[in-house]
């Protein structure tokens, strides 16, 4: 059988070399401008060491959305997004969960588990989704007289009004959690949104509005140690 050759003109691989190099150009500055970015914006971040929590997991699905999504998962996607971001500001990064398993057999476990890869850390996020028939809106949380974890929380929950500007709920001591009680220095559980809202919960699903969420909590820890 004959091969049927049609020549290419020149010009036409010329073009397409110099297009290829082009968008590989702009890829790369893009990247180089964005981490460029981010580092110029939190020199006081570099070098930290942060515990970033995706709550739940696992036989642990936490709480059930409207149209039936597990918040484990909307907490990892969460919290991927926001190493994404303090990794790429220089913060090592301590993710408590990297994909959905629990840390224990237990609550108890697990939650024992969660405290124990904070030590020697210097910030801890839990992140987590909420559910509340009528209720709606982020909120972030800390440990009563933990001036360090209220001030940290304050800096995220107003960073979330500000850039979101779907909420207007103010960060709270939390009641019972074994986390926050359980770690020293600034520790927060950022609940995130009400998953039992239909309307929030297409946003906590929704790949671009994580990442603003998590944008909005980065910033928030951003300010939080520049005000330090």
């Amino acid at each position: 059988m004959r091969t049927l050759y049609i020549p290419v003109p020149k010009w036409l691989l010329l073009g397409c070399t110099v297009i290829l190099t082009l968008a590989m150009l702009v890829f790369l500055r893009v990247n180089f401008l964005n981490q460029q970015a981010l580092t110029t914006m939190s020199p006081s971040l570099f070098g930290k060491i942060v515990v970033i929590d995706p709550g739940h997991g696992g036989w642990d699905p936490g709480m059930k959305g409207s149209s039936g999504s597990a918040e484990a998962q909307v907490n990892l996607e969460i919290a991927q997004k926001l190493a994404n971001y303090c990794r790429e500001a220089g913060a090592t990064v301590i993710m408590t969960r990297e994909n959905d398993q629990a840390l224990g057999d237990t609550k108890a476990i697990d939650m024992a588990n969660r405290v124990e890869l904070t030590a020697n850390t210097d910030i801890f996020i839990s992140v987590h989704c909420n559910s509340y028939p009528g209720q709606h809106g982020a909120q972030v949380f800390y440990q009563k007289g933990n001036e360090e974890g209220k001030l940290l929380a304050e800096s995220i929950q107003q960073s979330i009004i500000d850039k979101l500007a779907n909420t207007d709920r103010v960060a709270m001591t939390h009641a019972n959690s074994y986390l926050l009680k359980n770690i020293d220095g600034p520790a927060v559980i950022c609940e995130t949104g009400f998953l039992s809202d239909a309307q929030e919960e297409k946003l906590l699903l929704s790949d671009s509005y994580q990442w603003d969420m998590a944008w909005a909590i980065f910033s928030g820890l951003i300010d939080y140690l520049s005000g330090q």
